[in-house]
């Protein structure tokens, strides 16, 4: 279990309280990064950085979903539906029925599109990104310095730099088209190979050496809807694009129609989405399990970097996100009671954020002496929001957490204040300004390194 606490301009630093995901996929966790912020001590502002090399992100997420698509997890017996804006990792598999169309994007500007009736493998992560073709259509383009090996029936085609490229398994299921829309690629199997450039084709089957190129032009429904999906990749003139991070740039677009930049004296460039009144950061979405913990999956269309990278903040204004370098399962702070779990988006800070207006002072940080924030929820519904309109709560079996003894392992911490301890009454939690709020470790089993967690100092 990681914990999520106020990083480097929202950076991977360890001495920050920030633990990212690792290369290698660490194993299923209960909950994921958890902090119990509530009723901390204000801390001092994040300064600007570069995430360290294990804070990437180095996999892949379903960017659109449209029609009969599903999606099956490695460490998965059975499918589900797939779902936008949700984690694609190392050994899942995607396929897509009758009416059924998807867009995958991976990690250094690669972006996948699948047809009805194509079967996609995801075999290995990052450099290169190793795909598994089985059957139907897959257009793909591959960015400038990326590298990506897609594998098929018929051979393997290896991208040699930036380019659009397309396969199509024929109907006897171990023949395939190879064609190069933009860029160069080599198409081989253990019986030849040959080079492929832009605008040619070439057919593969197992144990038969690739065809001779030959000129090729692809033109019908998904190709056209691959192209429409394209277009949205135009950056648009009010995009600050070079003053962003880098790892968010390459879903910018996504925010495109959707939401307007400014630039704060504070916090530099920040995005207010196009929402209702009502609408709140991880509220519209739910939690889903993956081998990083608890993940939030978004409802909202551009609900992937908003939500796993940067930080959340609230004013006069409405609701705006700060983008950061730093990937996440969900940038929250974690509350629970006897029954419930309650969530709040973090703030810049390392601060639940409250609604302007909810307390003397704004948009986050200590809340007014006296103030009870957020309330439990009542029983029998699924979702609500406390008093502060930043919170969310639902019952803890909603996300299969069951049995009171998984507290102890799960939320190591106890908030002092005074001699009272108070850690068992999150939310609601009183800040009464008369004892500062510091987190402890009580005795448990297991070491603070074996649960992954580090201490947090406010």
């Amino acid at each position: 279990m990681t914990e999520h606490a106020a990083p480097n301009r929202f950076a991977g630093n360890p001495a920050e309280g920030v633990a990212a995901p690792a290369r290698t996929l660490p194993m299923r966790t209960l909950l994921p990064a958890v902090v119990l912020a509530v009723c901390a001590a204000g801390s001092a502002p994040a300064q600007d950085g570069n995430a360290d090399e294990d804070s990437y992100y180095r996999y892949g997420s379903l960017a659109a979903v449209e029609g009969d698509v599903w999606h099956q997890r490695a460490d998965e017996f059975g499918a589900e539906e797939a779902e936008a804006n949700s984690p694609f990792l190392p050994g899942d598999r995607i396929w897509t029925r009758e009416p059924g169309k998807v867009e995958i994007r991976f990690s250094g500007w690669v972006t996948a599109w699948m047809d009805e009736g194509t079967k996609l493998d995801y075999v290995e992560a990052d450099r290169p990104h190793r795909l598994g073709f089985w059957t139907g259509s897959l257009l793909f383009r591959v960015g400038e310095e990326s590298e990506v090996v897609v594998e098929t029936p018929g051979g393997t085609l290896t991208p040699q730099g930036e380019g659009l490229y397309r396969l199509d398994v024929l109907d006897d299921r171990r023949t395939v088209q190879f064609g190069v829309r933009e860029g160069i690629a080599t198409v081989g199997n253990e019986a030849g190979s040959v080079l492929v450039r832009a605008g040619n084709r070439t057919v593969a089957s197992a144990g038969e050496a690739p065809s001779a190129p030959e000129s090729w032009r692809a033109d019908d429904d998904f190709a056209n809807w691959a192209a429409n999906r394209q277009a949205r990749f135009v950056r648009g003139e009010d995009v600050p694009y070079e003053d962003l991070p880098e790892e968010v740039r390459e879903h910018v677009h996504d925010l495109d129609g959707h939401g307007r930049w400014a630039h704060d004296h504070d916090h530099g460039w920040i995005w207010y989405p196009a929402v209702a009144a009502a609408w709140s950061p991880y509220y519209h979405g739910r939690w889903a399990h993956t081998p990083f913990g608890y993940t939030w999956i978004s409802y909202d269309p551009w609900g992937w970097a908003p939500f796993h990278y940067g930080r959340w903040g609230h004013g006069p204004r409405g609701w705006y996100w700060l983008p950061g370098h730093a990937w996440s399962p969900g940038w929250v702070s974690w509350a629970y009671g006897y029954d419930w779990i309650g969530w709040s988006p973090l703030s810049p800070f390392g601060y639940p954020v409250y609604g302007w207006g909810d307390f003397r002072g704004g948009g986050y940080g200590r809340p007014a002496r006296g103030t009870v924030v957020g309330t439990a929820v009542p029983r029998g519904t699924a979702v609500a929001r406390g008093s502060a309109r930043g919170w969310s709560f639902t019952r803890r079996d909603a996300l299969g957490i069951q049995g009171e003894r998984v507290w102890p392992t799960l939320f190591p911490y106890v908030c002092n204040m005074g001699t009272k301890s108070v850690g068992t009454l999150f939310p609601p939690c009183m800040y009464t300004g008369e004892k500062e709020c510091h987190w402890t470790f009580p005795a448990q089993k297991k070491s603070q390194q074996e649960l992954g967690i580090q201490k947090v100092s406010h």
